[in-house]
């Protein structure tokens, strides 16, 4: 299963989904297809794609199901939603997102592209839970994560490994990929830095040894 169809697939049963930064709309699409959802509202801060998923979507007769807002995250979103989904953008950009006012949905789905542990300390410091997380393998790993609104505090281990994440077989490879990484690493960083490398090593190592057995 691809990455898109793995984020459709957490959108089961939901009413209204949100995609924040829907470029093509891939998403709603799929999911109102499929009758996951009854609605989608499609936002993008960027005007051009928005256009070309308008036109999409009208060829589909999905136009009264999907709603397209030109918007800055939640800025500009007024209608009603249940879930929202944020993918394919860094954790810079959905920290911006998630710090400005907005309605608390029922739960989140968040892929970041990059900087996995800075979003799970976000996560962990500013009220919020990570409740599931799965693995997809396309040209690289990505991770999704499925989030609710719900104070949980993430130790070290489970910033660096994911507190779901580390009890799926399927890390595996994701694992030995960054454990790999970390090993030609360590060597070349100062004593302070080293010793933040090493306690991933150990990690890795450990979660890897534990899948293996279990």
């Amino acid at each position: 299963m691809n990455r898109i169809d793995s984020i459709v697939e957490l959108l089961k049963g939901a009413n209204t989904v949100l995609d924040i930064g829907t470029d093509h709309g891939l998403v709603l699409i799929k999911a109102i297809q499929r009758g996951y959802i009854k609605k989608g509202i499609g936002s993008d801060i960027n005007h051009a794609p928005l256009n070309e998923t308008k036109k999409h979507i009208a060829e589909l007769g999905l136009t009264d199901k999907i709603t397209l807002i030109q918007s800055d995250g939640f800025e500009n979103i007024k209608e009603p939603y249940d879930v929202v989904v944020v993918t394919g953008m860094g954790y810079k950009m959905m920290k911006h997102i998630l710090s400005k006012p907005h309605q608390t949905p029922n739960y989140y789905v968040f892929s970041p592209h990059h900087e996995l542990e800075e979003l799970r300390v976000y996560l962990s410091h500013h009220g919020y839970e990570i409740i599931d997380e799965d693995i997809v393998y396309e040209k690289k790993p990505y991770i999704l994560l499925k989030v609710i609104k719900h104070y949980k505090q993430l130790t070290q281990e489970d910033i660096i490994l994911g507190p779901i994440l580390k009890t799926k077989k399927e890390a595996i490879p994701y694992y030995e990929s960054k454990l790999k990484a970390k090993l030609d690493y360590v060597n070349h960083v100062d004593l302070n830095d080293r010793k933040v490398v090493e306690e991933a090593i150990n990690y890795y190592k450990a979660a890897i040894k534990n899948l293996l057995v279990t």
